[in-house]
């Protein structure tokens, strides 16, 4: 049985590096250089990819997500967000970090 972390908001996420990205348009595709897999990503998940340029918290993620999609309901939103990014470490496209290896986030 699989562990989900997601509900813990002290876990950060970043990009895993063996993933490539190309864009074109409105479209981001995702290829995995080890498996050669190509992942295309709806809206969501090209908003969430862009959150975690850096590494960044779950609730940073949702954060950003409900300021771009604000005419979503926030559980609703919340809901897609942590399933897509349960979906994204899976595929292990995203990693989660703990948070003592990274420093809490300062507001800008």
């Amino acid at each position: 049985m699989r562990v989900k972390y997601t509900e813990n908001k002290h876990v950060y996420y970043k990009r895993n590096p063996i993933i490539g990205e190309r864009r074109r348009d409105d479209e981001t595709v995702l290829i995995d250089s080890e498996t050669d897999a190509i992942i295309h990503l709806n809206a969501m998940g090209q908003r969430i990819w862009e959150c975690v340029e850096n590494t960044v918290s779950k609730e940073r993620i949702i954060e950003n997500c409900a300021e771009y999609f604000s005419d979503v309901p926030h559980e609703i939103l919340r809901r897609d967000v942590v399933k897509l990014i349960d979906q994204l470490v899976d595929r292990q496209i995203l990693l989660q970090v703990s948070e003592q290896t990274y420093p809490v986030e300062k507001a800008e």
